[in-house]
C-alpha cells in the first residue's frame, strides 16, 4: 500500500469516527422545534405540541416582529386521547421579504382556560421564495454547466432563474473548463461508468463540481484526492446558519447516504437509500491541480449532496436557499 493511500485511508477513518461521534452527541430534532424557516408570502402551517386532558381547547396566537403585532387569531384543538400529547396547527401567511434578506418573527400561543394554562413561543425566520432573484445575479454569476440526464434539475433551475449551460453527455463534460459543474439530482451512477473520471478531470481544470443526490450506485474516482471530508446535517448550517438542519416542513431532508472505500488506484463513493444504509449525507473532496496550464492556480472541489434539494424544492425555503448558498460558496 502506498504512503499516500495509507494516509488517505487513515484520514477517512478518523473523519468517519468524528462524524459518528458528532451525530451521536448532536442535538436531536426536537432541539429545533422552537424555531423554523418559512417561505415569505405563502401560507404556512406551524405545529405546536399540547399536553393535557381531552376535550376542545381554544388557543390564541399572535405573530410579532419584536414588539409590533403583525397578525392575531384563534385555533381550536381537539385533544381526544387522555393523558397523551397532541398537536395544534396555526395557519398564517408570512410577510414578503426581498431576496437576500431574512425577517425574524415570533409566534406566541396562549390559553388561560380552567383545564390548562399553556403558553409557547416559536421563532420564525422568513426567507424569500426566490433566492436567485436579487439584482444582477444572472449577470454576475459564475458560469454554471449542468449535466442532468433526467431533466428534473434543469426544469427547477430554469424556473428559479439560474442560468446554466446544458451538458448533453460525458464527452461534452470534458469541455467544461471553468466555473461550476452541477450533476443533476437522480443521475444513475452505474449508468455513467466514466462519470467519476470526468468529474476528476474537471476538478483538475479548476472546476468546482456539485453532485446533487444521485440514484443508488457507485462513483469511482482515480487517485490522488487531496482531501476528503464527510459531514452530517451540520453541513447545512455551515452553508447558512439560518437554515433548518433536521426537518424540512415535516420531512427528513436526507434522501441518500454515501459510503467511502479506497482501492489501490481509486476512491469509490457508494450511494445508497438513507433508510437502509449507514454513511454521510454530505461529502467534500478537493485536489491539487496537476496541469501546468490549468485555468486557476488551485484545483477544483467536489461536493456530493445527499439532501433531496430538488425532490423537496417546494418544502419551504430551505432546499432552494441551501442550493443558493452552496453555489455562492463556490464563486
Amino acid at each position: 500500500m502506498s504512503q499516500f493511500k495509507l494516509t488517505l485511508q487513515i484520514l477517512i477513518t478518523l473523519l468517519a469516527f468524528s462524524a459518528i461521534a458528532r451525530t451521536c452527541h448532536s442535538e436531536s430534532p426536537d432541539t429545533h422545534m422552537n424555531w423554523a424557516c418559512v417561505m415569505s408570502g405563502q401560507e404556512t402551517e406551524i405545529k405546536f405540541p399540547i399536553d393535557g386532558e381531552s376535550g376542545n381547547e381554544t388557543y390564541r396566537w399572535k405573530l410579532m416582529q419584536q414588539q409590533r403585532t403583525l397578525a392575531i387569531g384563534n385555533v381550536v384543538v381537539d385533544r381526544k386521547i387522555d393523558g397523551l400529547p397532541t398537536t395544534g396547527t396555526v395557519s398564517l401567511v408570512p410577510p414578503d421579504v426581498p431576496a437576500g434578506t431574512a425577517l425574524r418573527l415570533s409566534l406566541h400561543l396562549q390559553t388561560d382556560s380552567n383545564s390548562s394554562n399553556y403558553s409557547s413561543v416559536r421563532r420564525l425566520i422568513v426567507l424569500s421564495s426566490l433566492p436567485f432573484a436579487h439584482d444582477g445575479y444572472a449577470a454576475n454569476a459564475t458560469p454554471i454547466a449542468l449535466f442532468d440526464p433526467n431533466g428534473q434539475t434543469r426544469s427547477v433551475l430554469k424556473d428559479a432563474g439560474v442560468p446554466t449551460d446544458f451538458v448533453r453527455d460525458l464527452t461534452a463534460m470534458d469541455r467544461v473548463s471553468e466555473g461550476i459543474l452541477i450533476v443533476g439530482e437522480g443521475t444513475v451512477l452505474d449508468r455513467y461508468r466514466g462519470l467519476g473520471s470526468c468529474i476528476f478531470e474537471a476538478m483538475d481544470r479548476g472546476v468546482d463540481v456539485i453532485c446533487l443526490v444521485p440514484a443508488n450506485g457507485t462513483c469511482t474516482f482515480p487517485m490522488p484526492i487531496k482531501c476528503v471530508k464527510m459531514k452530517d446535517n451540520h453541513a447545512i448550517g455551515e452553508i447558512d446558519n439560518k437554515l433548518d438542519l433536521r426537518s424540512w416542513q415535516g420531512v427528513d431532508p436526507i434522501s441518500k447516504l454515501f459510503a467511502i472505500e479506497t482501492s489501490d488506484d481509486s476512491l469509490n463513493v457508494t450511494c445508497r437509500t438513507a433508510s437502509t444504509a449507514i454513511g454521510w449525507p454530505w461529502i467534500e473532496m478537493s485536489q491539487k491541480a496537476t496541469r501546468q496550464k490549468t485555468i486557476r492556480s488551485k484545483g477544483g472541489t467536489l461536493t456530493m449532496v445527499g439532501f433531496g434539494i430538488i425532490q423537496h424544492w417546494e418544502r419551504g425555503p430551505v432546499p432552494r436557499h441551501l442550493l443558493h448558498g452552496l453555489i455562492e460558496s463556490k464563486r
